[in-house]
């Protein structure tokens, strides 16, 4: 698979991909069939260039651009191609992997697809402490051991070597499952806060799984 310049390079008009339901998360693996004409010449643009993409999510409840397009949110997730299948439609199957917050600004609309211009969000104030670390990674083992109860095949592990602001980051990309939780959590900048926060939204999340099972709803 071709080595891609990532985000970095496509910051002046990166292309954006705008989901009801995606966020991309730093380091974050997001797999996306694009099968919609408008977005296959997105894919073969950016295949073609810095192999970067943003996702961002609709926002929720807002009206509409004058010109019918939906209302985006500001704060998105950068990713860059990572593996890239074509299939014989002329649809394809691609793996994007995070590598960044960025702020995004919109630009006029041209061609098939949206644009903006992108700034990159680098994290802010202090990392957390042990003892946070440490929460956040026994409540990850909690959760994915709760869910491989119901589904043997499900696996998911942070890497021993990362800092417990991108362990937060896998943890919401992979294990959170509200959507609009998701968002928030993106848009924190502070590696302590998205520690504190994930970890919090875990144990909830566990806390509905121990219910519903005690209730006879998961079996």
């Amino acid at each position: 698979m071709q080595k891609y310049a990532g985000v970095e390079a496509a910051l002046d008009a990166i292309p954006i991909f705008p989901l009801p339901q995606v966020v991309l998360f730093p380091g974050g693996l997001l797999p996306l069939h694009i099968f919609e004409p408008r977005y296959r010449t997105m894919l073969a643009d950016a295949l073609a260039t810095h192999g970067a993409i943003a996702m961002v999510r609709l926002r929720d409840g807002a009206e509409p651009h004058p010109d019918g397009t939906p209302a985006i949110e500001t704060i998105g997730g950068a990713g860059v191609i990572l593996e890239h299948q074509a299939l014989a439609s002329g649809r394809s199957n691609v793996i994007l992997l995070g590598q960044a917050r960025v702020h995004l600004e919109e630009l006029p609309f041209e061609g098939t697809y949206r644009r903006a211009r992108a700034t990159v969000l680098p994290n802010e104030g202090p990392g957390a402490s042990e003892e946070e670390a440490y929460a956040l990674r026994h409540a990850i083992q909690r959760i994915v051991g709760a869910v491989q109860i119901r589904d043997a095949g499900f696996h998911f592990e942070v890497p021993n070597d990362l800092d417990a602001g991108a362990a937060a980051d896998l943890a919401a990309h992979h294990l959170i499952v509200s959507a609009r939780t998701r968002q928030a959590l993106l848009v924190a900048t502070k590696p302590r806060d998205r520690v504190r926060l994930v970890t919090a939204e875990l144990l909830a999340q566990m806390s509905g799984l121990q219910h519903a099972t005690r209730s006879g709803v998961l079996h």
